[in-house]
Order: structure tokens, then C-alpha cells, then sequence
């Protein structure tokens, strides 16, 4: 009788046969997988290796469908069977059980032995933006090994030292330095070597974003971490370190603990560590939970409490704080006050200095000197190894299969010098921008330090660099039933990356100053001095005088001398550096830009860039217009003395600031008697102040051009009937919702809902074109319908957070489309229809007259006619800035206005703990001692209870995947009683592809099920279809190589444990995004069910496939007929998801709208949006509760009625846009190409379709003129006054986007003609996914 042994060094066990050793839990295989990886050098993980040697390892995954296939780069003469590093920071992970599949089938439909068409979607494999632990080209870091370090030019040269910071000779102006491409093809280029590289140490956690993933915590630094920790324990099996200590572990500091003012009470501090750092103004069950077991923890004691409150500890804090000259005048915050002159008509002074003063008192602000000086000196901050002090280039090497034809219409450099030489010519290298630091800007600048001459006495290795400032400034009201505003100003540092800095829990803005407000008291002061009181000109002079003086106050001596000559800091990173200071962006909505540049609103000259004529905006997008917009605006010695001539007039002529005589002065320009501080300032460094005023997509787009324009749709259907407009409100309510909060529930009258944010109108945006489908006359329809495509499309590209020359050619030509589009329907639509007011503008407008008694015109409450005049506001003509701003300071997302409007919840948040009276200083105050407290936190060695909770799931999946890895098995069918050795956490590793839970709790015995639920047509061949699907997992080892010749004996070979299935509410896919991050979304069959899988290779037309899940199962199954194997008889689980994959009409011979997919080949969730216009059907498929588990209504669940009509949506959120539109870095070689990305930007007019099946987007091509919004609508956009709730209750501006991915938007593009549909869809017809003869005809809404 054979003997099986267990082959793990030490053990001695045998077994009769291999079940008996499957079963065998091996005490000595933790231990000895430990001293395997503790034996490996880590130089052996590393990206590349020339001479290196590849190994492709099946590592068999227990309790799962499949094994997973890794590339691993192995380093020369290293064991092939031990040794394991990831393929060039990428890893390609592709799920399948048995066998590799040989490739896909040469036909494209199949049938099965019953007759039944077999079509079978793309196999699909997920790149994780990781190899070991790192990121892109962070591998690459410089100086690390001599594998990765930059190439360095032929020419470079190590001579003697030059007396300008470039040390190179001028012939070697050239030298450039480049990181070795990562698994994306992204690599970067310095024009010098930096001294420290920041992205060396990045970690996944760096870029996974999905609520569910692992969120590591790790020992600080200071407290003697080390970097070799794994960031997530999902990487356990290729980090050596990791076995040593699964659970984390903190060492005691040897020293004892000091909390500041707090001593060594550990009890106080933790208190206050709690109110500032880790409670809540809502507290939850879990906050609760963590307050109980804090004072449960070791080192708390009652003792210490005797005597101590909360008013005791603010003045502990202040105390210190005032020992400490935490606010010192030499450090921290500052209170000043600045005096402003007070103009009245007909007073003359000798000069302006002469005229009255008020003195504002109250100023708080910090020195940016010293702010920036303390940000980046702490070596114990978290992001003090964070900043990108050399600027670069990043390039994106395309795939080959991606070249652009050998277009050269962008801007391309030539290839990187790693590139082979020997292989095929790949396609020229595409420039990225992402990030402030790899800016066109931040370059220049940097260009033009390393052309200036060295500070006399600098050490020679000094190093000179930039620190980029991104300002944003903006008022809010801090309470809905008080009068209590802020206005502060806020910080920024663009050395810092965007995704580091728009994250509210890193509290990356440093809060600057807080902009005091004219009070009555002003007024009072005034009528003192001139015996009457202030005109409106003359406050509306003031508050701007005063935010004049308060940017002088800011940019003082100190800043200046280190804007010239740079201030010498040694860094956080331990690199001694001389740090110039450079303002860069200054981000703001259109109200504070005219503060800041001094314009007049309402003007002839309303653009803060150019100075187009108010008369000339609606010609945005002509030729015309771009040559106007050349003609810029600048801070030049002309504009300087006609402002000061108009002061002059003010003060010493006595002219009043409303006459023409001042006017006259100023007109040219449209400008006030105000100075611009930053002229003041700067203009002699060649800095122009109009050019750092970033455009706002939110408040110029989301809020004003789409926002307007959507009102006036509204009022166009309102002007076909009431029953339209009832109508469209209906159709709103079916438009399901979509992501985390992407696209929520649209409740009642959505027409004329007041105080929305932006994120609502990015929703009306998703789903407008479905629901006006028909609503208007068929040419309206189809110049509407166009229009939204068009906004819709330009907004999309416009928000992207990772651009490239390609992205960016397509949005120069997507501008020109959405421009001809508005005057389109401005001259076309608009002319033809009288809009009147909606009912709820009516009595508004009727409120406000009635507010002002005598004053009401005749007929004030019967309905006006409205214009549409969007097309003659600075709102819509901004709109053509994007693409040149956009090339100079990177993406949009850099300096939006939303990270501002995130920060206002911080300032709200801690109004709520003042007293209300002198609530700034308190608002300073308690900012300062939170960012105090967090800083202690570092020596406290106390974990609180959800984050320890979070570390033992964590430590529970570590344990789990190096058990499975090094071949242990996950035994089903334990006996009853016995509980599971290893269970899935409710956390998850962004490293794998899907996720569905491991829970055993809800059973279906599969031939009862079908019995019960017999005469469903979805049951129809279940079983049959199930084993065939099994069959071909196990026969082939992915769905699209299924097999359409098993033997019946092979089918009965199927065996299923118990016969059984397991049901699951939900499963997970994780994906990279475009821009290398790592997101998660949720698939549940009873709300969001639509996926989206990649098509075969056969299909080029369509790059994916969507399908509707209807049920999520495991079974656990083995092989035992003709030519089983050990292996094949052994229990496995299979992860299976059941949906409508094909969406065929089920009543046609033949069509089987059922069939299984294995989760592996799910891309990520699909938004398919209904289409009511076309009505209900019951044609398509018989009565079936199972497939129609989501009703025709919201909640409601319907057995028997489909939607005729569905739209698969192309830009529910910024990554689906770019899998259509194509271009997507991270989407790795799955969907569209380059060069059909390309062929995105042209429009015909042929609505039967063009040869090319890409080009089928009709859009108008008429130029036309005309329309738009006031100045005063643009002011009520952006009143701080008004508030609205978000999900969670708390208050936030109308105008915050707080949308994580602050997202975004979908259309649908219009199919070619058919000549089935009826006449008022043939201008549009989408797609239609129950009919096969009927399936997408229009790009990228995938063959189902």
C-alpha cells in the first residue's frame, strides 16, 4: 500500500492515501515558508535585471475557482523555484482553475449539443499599479541601485563648478537624466539629478481609494519603523519581513512620553486626542466603542483626572502654546491691522497717503516665510518625505500596437533611450501631465534658476530648488441661522502630489490668514469723518482696498527676499536645500477674481485673461476669438500708472469713483481705482498676476454654463405643456443610481429644485439626454440631444486627472464641437420656442418685488419671458482657457475650487467648539492645537480599538495568503461543529482582482431551487448549463475557451458537494484607473447588477461586452469521469456569476438570454440607463421573477415588463470615459486605441453611418451667435449665505462638489438609423440590448 508523506521540511506524517494528506494541517509549514523568505536577499526583488531570467509560477488558489498565473522577473542565477519579484511594478493577475486555454475560438457564435448559441466574452487580466510595494517608476528610485538609476547623457559632465546654479557648460545645456520605464510605460526625465526621490517609498495604500481596502498603519519612523514593513498584507508572500511579524508590534520608547503641556499623562492627552483628533461632532456606535476602550487602556488612571476639564486643558494648551512662542511674533499666527483710505466726492488731499484712514483690527495671518519654513523643517511630520523639490517631465510610452499612424500634430519628444533598439520602432512617447511639479510652469521657472547666478558664500552642494504655492481664497458662512462668516485663505504646496493634498484627513492646507469683513463700524467711522454716510461705491472700494492691503501684509520683506534670493532650510528629508519661493495658481470663483485683479464686473472687458469685448463673447470658439484671446491681459508699467492716475483723481481731484472721469481713465481695460497687490509686489520680477487666476470648472462649468443651460431646457419643455414637464419629472424618478454616491436617487420635482450642488447638476448631466428623449419636436430633440452630448463630452476630458498630448489634442477639438453646439441651439432652438418662467421663478421673482413696496412693476405676477443668453457671459467664453491653462499648470483637479470648499467643513467643524464671540482667533487657535495634539500622537504607543480591529482582519488575511501560497489547502465539507481555521476578513487586499465573501450561510440545494421555481424561463437548462460552464472551467480554465463537445459521460463527471450552491449578496472588483489608481466597485444583483466584460478577440467593433447579473454563487465541485486526475477529484471552489450576458430576445429559436461568467473576466460595474420614451415591453421575455429582480420602478419589482430600450452610459465617472474614449495609462492594453482615440474628435452629419463605425456622432455645423446670464446670476452662484445638507447631514456650501472622485459625468453616444424605428427616434436610436439584430451600432456600447 503506497505511503503519501508530507513534504515540509521536518514533518514526519504519512498518509494512506491523497485525500488523507489533503486533510493533514502541517504545524511546520508556517515555520519553515518563514525561514525560506528570511534566507532571500531582498536585492532579489527588484523591477528589471539585464541578463534576467523570467519564470511563470501556478500558484493554486484554495477555496477559490482558480489558480493564479504571476509573472515574476527573476535576477539572474537566482532559484527559480524560491525566488519571486513582480514584473516591473505591475501585476498581472489572471484567475483561472485547470489548464491554460489555448486561445480563443475561431468562431464567433457556438452551440452547445442542445442547440443552445454560446457566446463568449474576452478574457480579461487585471494590472495592480504595484511591484513589491511601490509605484510607476518609483522603483526607479534614483540612486537606489545601479539598476535603477537614471540614465545619464553621453554629454553630461562632472566639471569644475560654474557661477550659475546650472553646472553644466552651455553646450551641455541639454543633459537630461531618465527613470527606466515602468510596467505602464511611464517614465520621467529631470534636467538635473535630485537629491532625494519621493515616490521611492510610495506604497499601494498610496493610490487605493475604495472604502473597503486595507488601510495600514505602521510604526512611525520616529519610533524606529522601518520602511520594509509591508504596506499591505496581501504583499506577505514577496516581502521577506512580513512572516517574521504577522501582527503588528509597537516597542516602547525607552524614553518617557511627553504630551506636550500634558506632561506624562497619558490619561489627559488621550482625552484630548480623542475630542481633536479621533472623535466626532456625530459621535457612532464605533466612535463610542473607541472612547469605552480608551478608558479601559493600560496607563489611563482616575487620578489624573481630578481637577481636569475641557476649559483646563484649552488653557494647558495656551499656555504652552505662548511658552512654546508657538504664536510668537517671530513664529505662528499673527494679529495685525491695516489701514484703508476712505474716498468721498468732492474731498481733495495732497496726495492718497493724506486722505482719512480706517484702521481694521484683527487680522490674523501667518508670515509665509514662516509657515512654509515649518511645514517643510519637521522632520517628524508625516509628508516630510513627501515633496517634490525637482520638477520633471513624465512620458507615457504607448504599447506598439498604439502609434498614432505617425501623426506628429502633438508635440512628441523623442524616445527614451531605453527603448530597444533591436526590436520593432515603438511608437514616439507621449507627454503626461498629472501633477503641479511636472508642469510646463513649474519647468520654466525651474529653467530659469539654473540660469541665475549662485548666492555668494553657498556651499558648492547646496541645492536650489522651487516651492510652488497654490493659493485659494474664497467667503463662507459658517452657520445656517447666524450671521457668523469666515473668509479665510488657504495654502497649498504644489511640491506636494494632488492626491496627497486634496484628502481632507491629511490636512494638507495651511490656513494663511482669515479676511476680516467692513463692519457697521466702518460705516460709523465714516459718517464721523464726512458727515454722511457711504455710498455703495465707496464700501464696494473699501472691502476691495482691504484686500489689497491684506495681500501687502502677506507678501512683506521677508517673502519677498526669499522670492529673489531663496531662504536656506534643511529639509524634513535631511537634505540641506535654498528654497525660492514662487506664487503659482491662485484658485478662486469669478467674484474673488475680481478682487484680486481689480476688474469691474458687468464691464466691457469682463475675462480676468484677455481683454475680449463683452460684445465678442458669444463668438467663443471662432478664429475670430482665438486671435482676441491672444491679446492678454498684463501687469505692465501701463496698466500700473492708468490705475494709479484714476487714484489720483479719487483723492486729489476729488472726482467721484462712479464718475466718468475716472471711467474714462480705466475704461480701456475695464478696471478699477484699486491696486493689485500682486503687481505691487512682483511686477518687477516679470510676474503677471492675471496669469496665475486658474479657471473654475465648478463654478464656470457645473454651476454656470451647464447649470443655465440646463434651466433653459427645463423652461423650453415647460413651454410644450405642463404635461411635459410632469413628464420629465416621472423619468427622473426612474433613472437608477449608480457607484458610491456617484449618481443618487432623483426625488421629487427635480425641474425646479433649489439650492443643489455642483455634484447634483454633474448628475443631471449623466442621464438628461434618456429623459428629454421625445419630450421636445423632433428637430429641437435632436439639436438638444446634440448639445448635451457635446457639454458633456468637453466636461469629461476637461476633469480628467491625468492628461497626455493625445487627451489633449481631443479636447482641443471637443472645445470647437461644444462651442458650434451652443450657438446651434442659441440660433436655432431658442429662436423658434418663447420660454417663459417656471413657476417657482415666477414666485420668487414675485417674493422680491413684493419685499419692496412701490416698486413693483405692472403685471408682477404674470410670467416673463426668458432669454437665453449664456453665450454673452464670462462663464461660457472661459471655457476656451482649459487647454492653454491646462499645458501650463497640469490638470484641472491642481487648483479646482472644490479642494477649498472640502477645507470650509474643517473651519465649520471648529466654529462649532468657540463660544461664537472673537470666534477667528478661537478658529486659529483651535486649528493649531489639533495639528499640535496629532504631532504628540506619534509617541503615545495606545492603538485605539478600530484601528486594532483593522489590524487583526489585516493580520488574518496575511496569515491566509501565506498558508495558500506555500500550498496549503483550504478544507470544504469539515464536519459539522468545526469551525473554519481561516475566515476572509470584511476588509480586502486591493492586490486582487474580485472579492466574494468566504460565508456558507445561505445554501441552495440546486435541484430544489430549480423545482421551486419551476416555469421560470430563467431556470430553463439551469443545471445543465451550470455543469457545462464547470465542465469548461475545469477542461479549459476560462470561460471564453469553452468547449462545445463534452461527451454526456463527461458532463455526468460533474460533481457538486452536497449539491450544492452558495449564494452571495455582493462582489467586489477591484480595477486600476486610468490614472494608476486602485478603485473598488460593488455588484449586487438587486441594484447595481450591470457589468461590463472585455469582448473577443473576433469583435473589434466593440471593445466590451455589458450584462446584467442576476445571481452571485460559489459551488464547491471535482471531476470524476473519463480521464479524471487526483488533482480533477480534488473539492475546488468556483466563483461564478450568473447574469443575462447576451440580452437577446429569448422567444427567437435558438437564443438563450442566460449563461454563467466567471468573475475573473469583469472589468468593473456598467451604468445602463433605461430609456422611457420607447414604453414597456412583455415581447422579449416571458414572466420572470429571477431576471428581473430590478423593477421598471424604483423598488418595485416587476415580473413581467421590460424597457424596450436601454443606453449604456459612456462616462458615469472619468475612468469609464476614458475606457471608451481610450488613452487610459492604466487600462493596460484592454480597449480602445490610441490611434481610434484619436478618430474621437471628428463629427459627421451622416446619421445612416459612416464606413467607420467609430465616426457615427452627429453635430451641428452651423455657426450662429448670441445669448446669456448676468454678472448677478454668476454673484448668486457663489453666495456664501446659502447651505445645503450632504448625505451624512452636515453642512456644506451649495456650490461643493464633495464627491470623491469628484466625478462625473455620462452620455450616450446616437446610433446610425434603422429602419425599424419609428420617426421620432431615427434622430437619435440608441441601443436597443434585447434585440441581437439590433445590437450597437454605435461605438463602444458593447455587443451583449
Amino acid at each position: 500500500m503506497s505511503k503519501y508523506k508530507c513534504k515540509t521540511a521536518g514533518c514526519d506524517y504519512t498518509a494512506s492515501s491523497a485525500m488523507g494528506l489533503s486533510k493533514h494541517k502541517c504545524k511546520h509549514l508556517l515555520p519553515a515558508v518563514a525561514n525560506m523568505l528570511r534566507k532571500r536577499k531582498p536585492e532579489s526583488i527588484v523591477s528589471t535585471h539585464e541578463g534576467g531570467k523570467r519564470a511563470r509560477v501556478e500558484i493554486e488558489e484554495p477555496g477559490e475557482s482558480s489558480d493564479m498565473a504571476v509573472d515574476f522577473a527573476l535576477p539572474a542565477g537566482s532559484d527559480q523555484h524560491t525566488s519571486m519579484s513582480t514584473t516591473s511594478h505591475a501585476i498581472a493577475i489572471s484567475s483561472s482553475s485547470g489548464a491554460l486555454a489555448s486561445g480563443s475560438p475561431e468562431e464567433p457564435i457556438q452551440s452547445t449539443r442542445y442547440g443552445r448559441r454560446i457566446r463568449l466574452n474576452g478574457r480579461y487580466e487585471d494590472y495592480v499599479p504595484s511591484g513589491e510595494s511601490t509605484l510607476l517608476s518609483q522603483r526607479s528610485g534614483l540612486g537606489d541601485s545601479p539598476s535603477s538609476q537614471p540614465v545619464m547623457s553621453p554629454t553630461s559632465s562632472q566639471g569644475s563648478r560654474k557661477t550659475t546654479v546650472e553646472e553644466a557648460p552651455d553646450e551641455e545645456d541639454n543633459c537630461q537624466w531618465e527613470t527606466p520605464q515602468d510596467a505602464f510605460g511611464l517614465f520621467r526625465r529631470f534636467s538635473r539629478l535630485p537629491k532625494h526621490d519621493p515616490e521611492a517609498h510610495n506604497t499601494l495604500n498610496s493610490v487605493a481609494d475604495g472604502p473597503a481596502f486595507q488601510r495600514p498603519r505602521v510604526k512611525p519612523s520616529s519610533m524606529g519603523g522601518t520602511s520594509t514593513h509591508p504596506a499591505f498584507p496581501s504583499l506577505a508572500w514577496i516581502t521577506p519581513s512580513t512572516l517574521l511579524s504577522v501582527e503588528r508590534v509597537l516597542d516602547d520608547d525607552p524614553a518617557t512620553p511627553k504630551f506636550g503641556p500634558f506632561g506624562n499623562s497619558a490619561t489627559q492627552f488621550r482625552l484630548m486626542d480623542w475630542f481633536y483628533g479621533r472623535g466626532s461632532e456625530t459621535l457612532s456606535h464605533q466612535r463610542f466603542d473607541d472612547l469605552l476602550d480608551l478608558l479601559r487602556s493600560d496607563s489611563f488612571t482616575h487620578e489624573d483626572l481630578k481637577g481636569f476639564n475641557a476649559h483646563k486643558a484649552e488653557e494647558m494648551l495656551k499656555k504652552w502654546a505662548e511658552d512654546m512662542k508657538v504664536f510668537h511674533p517671530e513664529h505662528g499666527w499673527h494679529k495685525a491691522e491695516v489701514h484703508i483710505p476712505m474716498p468721498r466726492t468732492g474731498a481733495r488731499y495732497t496726495s492718497v497717503d493724506a486722505a482719512p484712514t480706517y484702521q481694521v483690527n484683527g487680522v490674523h495671518h501667518c508670515h509665509i516665510v514662516d509657515l512654509v519654513v515649518g511645514v517643510l523643517l519637521d522632520k517628524d511630520a508625516h509628508l516630510a518625505k513627501s515633496y517634490q523639490y525637482v520638477p520633471n517631465k513624465l512620458y507615457w510610452q504607448p504599447p506598439p500596437s498604439a502609434n498614432p499612424s505617425g501623426d506628429s500634430s502633438f508635440p512628441i519628444p523623442p524616445s527614451p533611450s531605453s527603448s530597444d533598439p533591436s526590436g520593432p520602432a515603438p511608437p514616439p512617447p507621449l507627454r503626461v501631465y498629472t501633477d503641479s511639479y511636472n508642469s510646463d510652469a513649474v519647468l520654466e521657472e525651474e529653467e530659469k534658476l539654473r540660469k541665475m547666478p549662485r548666492i555668494e558664500g553657498d556651499d558648492p552642494d547646496l541645492e536650489y530648488v522651487i516651492v510652488s504655492l497654490l493659493v485659494w481664497s474664497d467667503e463662507t458662512a459658517l452657520s445656517s441661522f447666524r450671521s457668523a462668516k469666515l473668509w479665510p485663505i488657504y495654502l497649498y504646496f504644489g511640491n506636494l502630489s494632488k492626491y496627497i493634498r486634496g484628502r481632507p484627513t491629511e490636512f494638507a492646507a495651511e490656513h494663511l490668514a482669515y479676511i476680516p469683513d467692513l463692519t457697521d463700524k466702518f460705516k460709523d467711522e465714516y459718517e464721523r469723518e464726512y458727515l454722511k454716510p457711504p455710498t455703495k461705491e465707496v464700501l464696494r472700494f473699501c472691502r476691495r482696498e482691504l484686500f489689497c492691503r491684506i495681500w501687502l501684509l502677506l507678501m512683506d520683506d521677508k517673502f519677498m527676499k526669499a522670492y529673489k534670493e531663496g531662504i536656506i532650510v534643511m529639509c524634513g528629508d535631511g537634505v540641506k536645500r535654498r528654497l525660492f519661493l514662487r506664487i503659482l495658481t491662485y484658485a478662486a470663483d469669478y467674484m474673488e477674481k475680481v478682487k484680486i485683479t481689480a476688474l469691474k464686473p458687468n464691464s466691457n472687458h469682463r475675462c480676468v485673461r484677455c481683454h475680449v469685448h463683452s460684445d465678442d463673447l458669444y463668438e467663443a470658439g471662432s478664429p475670430k476669438d482665438s486671435q482676441r484671446r491672444e491679446d492678454i491681459r498684463k501687469d505692465d508699467h501701463a496698466t500700473l500708472s492708468s490705475i494709479n492716475e484714476a487714484r489720483k483723481l479719487v483723492f486729489e481731484k476729488g472726482y467721484s469713483l462712479a464718475g466718468n472721469r475716472v471711467k474714462d481713465v480705466l475704461k480701456g481695460q475695464s478696471l478699477t481705482p484699486i491696486q493689485n497687490a500682486f503687481s505691487i509686489r512682483l511686477a518687477e520680477t516679470s510676474f503677471n498676476s492675471y496669469e496665475m487666476l486658474a479657471p473654475d470648472l465648478m463654478h464656470e462649468f457645473e454651476l454656470g454654463v451647464w447649470k443655465n443651460t440646463f434651466n433653459h431646457i427645463v423652461r423650453l419643455i415647460n413651454a410644450q405643456g405642463e404635461d411635459k414637464l410632469q413628464e420629465f419629472n416621472r423619468r427622473m424618478r426612474l433613472m437608477p443610481t449608480w457607484g458610491r454616491d456617484k449618481i443618487r436617487r432623483f426625488y421629487e420635482d427635480a425641474a425646479t429644485r433649489k439650492q443643489m450642488a455642483a455634484r447634483d447638476y454633474e448628475a443631471y448631466l449623466v442621464v438628461t439626454m434618456p429623459v428629454i428623449e421625445g419630450l421636445l419636436p423632433l428637430e429641437d430633440d435632436k439639436t438638444v440631444s446634440d448639445l448635451v452630448f457635446e457639454l458633456a463630452n468637453w466636461h469629461a476630458l476637461a476633469k480628467l486627472r491625468m492628461h497626455h498630448d493625445m487627451t489633449l489634442g481631443n479636447l482641443e477639438h471637443a472645445t470647437q464641437h461644444m462651442f458650434t453646439a451652443m450657438r446651434k441651439f442659441a440660433d436655432t432652438t431658442c429662436a423658434r420656442h418663447n420660454a417663459e418662467e417656471l413657476p417657482s421663478e415666477t414666485a420668487a421673482r414675485v417674493r422680491r418685488a413684493q419685499a419692496q413696496p412701490g416698486r413693483a412693476p405692472p403685471g408682477v405676477g404674470a410670467k416673463w419671458l426668458v432669454t437665453f443668453n449664456v453665450l454673452n457671459t464670462y462663464k461660457y467664453h472661459s471655457l476656451g482657457d482649459y487647454l492653454k491653462y491646462i499645458r501650463r499648470y497640469g490638470p484641472s483637479d491642481n487648483y479646482t475650487t472644490q479642494i477649498g470648499e472640502v477645507e470650509h467643513r474643517h473651519v465649520k467643524n471648529l466654529f462649532l467648539r468657540t463660544n461664537r464671540v472673537n470666534f477667528v482667533r478661537q478658529i486659529a487657535l483651535q486649528h493649531d492645537y489639533r495639528s499640535m495634539v496629532a504631532g504628540w500622537r506619534a509617541k503615545d504607543t495606545y492603538t485605539p480599538l478600530s484601528l486594532r480591529r483593522q489590524e487583526k482582519q489585516r493580520a488574518t488575511l496575511a496569515t491566509a495568503e501565506v498558508h495558500e501560497r506555500s500550498g496549503g489547502k483550504i478544507q470544504f465539507g469539515a464536519a459539522k461543529g468545526k469551525k473554519s481555521a481561516l475566515k476572509t476578513p470584511v476588509q480586502t487586499s486591493p492586490l486582487v482582482h474580485h472579492i466574494i465573501s468566504d460565508s456558507k450561510r445561505a445554501p441552495i440545494n440546486v435541484h430544489r431551487w430549480v423545482d421551486d421555481h419551476e416555469g421560470d424561463p430563467a431556470v430553463e437548462g439551469f443545471i445543465s448549463r451550470l455543469y457545462e460552464h464547470l465542465a469548461a472551467r475545469i477542461f479549459g480554465g476560462t470561460m471564453y475557451s469553452e468547449r462545445d463537445d463534452f461527451a454526456m459521460d463527461e458532463l455526468d463527471g460533474d460533481r457538486l458537494f452536497k449539491d450544492r450552491m452558495y449564494e452571495h449578496k455582493t462582489l467586489r472588483i477591484n480595477y486600476t484607473t486610468y490614472d494608476l489608481l486602485r478603485e473598488q466597485d460593488v455588484i449586487s444583483p438587486r441594484n447595481h447588477a450591470d457589468i461590463m466584460v472585455p469582448s473577443p478577440e473576433w469583435d473589434n467593433m466593440f471593445p466590451y461586452w455589458f450584462g446584467r447579473v442576476l445571481g452571485i454563487f460559489t459551488v464547491q465541485a471535482s471531476y470524476h469521469g473519463p480521464n479524471s486526475t487526483p488533482q480533477s477529484r480534488r473539492w475546488r471552489e468556483y466563483e461564478i456569476l450568473w447574469p443575462t450576458v447576451t440580452f437577446v430576445n429569448a422567444n427567437e429559436p435558438g437564443n438563450d438570454p442566460f449563461s454563467f461568467i466567471n468573475p475573473d473576466d469583469v472589468i468593473r460595474a456598467a451604468y445602463i440607463i433605461l430609456r422611457p420614451h420607447h414604453g414597456l415591453t412583455d415581447e422579449l421575455l416571458k414572466p420572470s421573477k429571477l431576471a428581473r429582480k430590478i423593477g421598471v420602478e424604483p423598488g418595485v419589482q416587476d415580473e413581467v415588463w421590460d424597457y424596450d430600450r436601454y443606453t449604456v452610459a459612456m462616462f458615469p465617472d472619468r475612468d469609464i470615459f476614458m475606457r471608451h474614449h481610450g488613452g487610459g495609462i492604466g487600462h493596460h492594453h484592454c480597449g480602445v486605441s490610441l490611434e481610434t482615440s484619436k478618430g474621437h474628435c471628428i463629427r459627421v452629419d451622416n446619421l445612416e453611418g459612416p464606413a467607420d463605425p467609430l465616426d457615427c456622432t452627429p453635430t451641428p455645423s452651423q455657426e450662429s451667435q448670441d445669448g446669456e446670464d448676468s454678472e448677478d446670476n454668476i454673484a448668486d452662484d457663489d453666495n456664501p449665505e446659502a447651505v445645503t445638507l450632504d448625505a451624512e447631514g452636515a453642512q456644506e456650501d451649495p456650490d461643493v462638489d464633495d464627491d470623491d472622485d469628484p466625478n462625473d459625468i455620462d452620455l450616450e453616444r446616437r446610433e446610425p438609423h434603422s429602419d425599424e424605428d419609428d420617426k421620432d427616434a431615427s434622430a437619435k436610436s440608441h441601443l436597443k440590448l434585447r434585440s441581437l439584430e439590433k445590437l450597437c451600432k454605435v461605438h463602444n456600447l458593447g455587443k451583449l
